[in-house]
């Protein structure tokens, strides 16, 4: 319970701070310098931790990230909404379900491997058709994090998504 409450918080305080990032130059600005301050392993070694928090070297960690790390129950905190994913095969299809929190056709799902995985879901049901889920797996905090593009309302959410402990 301590897990899902802290990555609430982290997650929700991401949110914040990516919205205050109103135009696409700006987002690609943050995360191109995130990225650089992360993938730099020298200068991780060398400079003094901040806030005691270790730095993490996201292109090692990327790297060690197997495409089945992201089989399971995901849990979007901000309501009753399920994604399980079953399997994954080697065309990167994914098996995968829906629940909100009765079961959503999903119109088809695919893994993106790219430097992290992507995973995109677009649903065929009543009130969803069209709709859809471009998530990127974050091996830091074990989370799916990403759009939910609504196509009833033409409207893109900001979600994420926390793994459910079973």
């Amino acid at each position: 319970m301590k897990n899902i409450i802290v990555f609430c918080a982290f997650f929700f305080t991401s949110m914040i701070l990516l919205s205050s990032c109103t135009d696409k130059k700006t987002n690609d600005q943050v995360n191109e310098q995130t990225a650089e301050s992360l993938s730099d392993s020298e200068e991780v070694k060398d400079e003094p931790k901040k806030n005691n928090q270790p730095k993490v070297d996201q292109q090692k960690l990327n790297s060690e990230i197997k495409p089945d790390t992201i089989l399971g129950r995901w849990l979007r905190p901000d309501g009753n909404y399920v994604i399980q994913i079953n399997s994954i095969d080697k065309n990167n299809k994914i098996d995968a379900q829906y629940f909100n929190p009765s079961p959503i056709k999903i119109a088809h799902a695919e893994l993106i491997p790219d430097n992290n995985y992507r995973i995109f879901i677009e649903f065929d049901d009543e009130g969803y058709k069209g709709s859809t889920y471009d998530l990127t797996y974050d091996p830091v905090n074990d989370a799916l994090t990403g759009k939910y593009f609504q196509a009833t309302y033409g409207q893109t959410y900001q979600i994420g998504f926390i793994r459910l402990k079973e």
